[in-house]
């Protein structure tokens, strides 16, 4: 999931700048020809959001806890809707940038569901390994006391 969390996010990035140009093209485009789509504006949000998402993909690629994909869920679930939503009118474009969108929170669910698998299956071994030291320390006890025993009985 590193690998993905690095790409998508380097991906997200370089695909803002193509997002908002198209958006501002858009928007430009729809306020000239008196227009009431929304396109443009939904565009703008998606970018934003594309890039926010794409730099905490980056910064928690290597985290094992929850925060980082949960933040990508949101960021890039808004994104999807809003890019599903706004795709009226002239700027189709944004269902192209909804599914990207869509496809990294999904991503970012399964790489949830991986690091909690993980992290209980950690937990089980740590015990599992303190459980053993416990009782290789205990039975070390009894052995010396059984060898302090025979050494008296002689």
């Amino acid at each position: 999931m590193k690998t993905w969390k690095l790409v998508s996010g380097i991906l997200s990035i370089i695909l803002f700048v193509i997002v908002a140009f198209q958006s501002c093209a858009a928007g430009i485009a729809n306020s000239l020809g008196d227009g009431k789509d929304a396109g443009g504006g939904a565009g703008i949000l998606v970018a934003v959001l594309m890039l926010a998402g794409g730099i905490v993909s980056i910064a928690t690629r290597k985290s094992k806890g929850k925060g980082g994909n949960i933040a990508l869920i949101i960021m890039f679930g808004m994104a999807a809707l809003m890019a599903f939503g706004g795709a009226t009118g002239m700027f189709k474009d944004l269902i192209v940038w909804g599914i990207w969108c869509f496809i990294n929170a999904l991503m970012a669910i399964v790489s949830l569901l991986k690091n909690k698998r993980q992290i209980s299956d950690d937990l089980n071994m740590n015990v599992d390994l303190f459980d053993a030291k416990r009782n290789e320390n205990y039975y070390k006890t009894i052995d010396q006391e059984v060898n302090h025993n025979d050494d008296n009985k002689f």
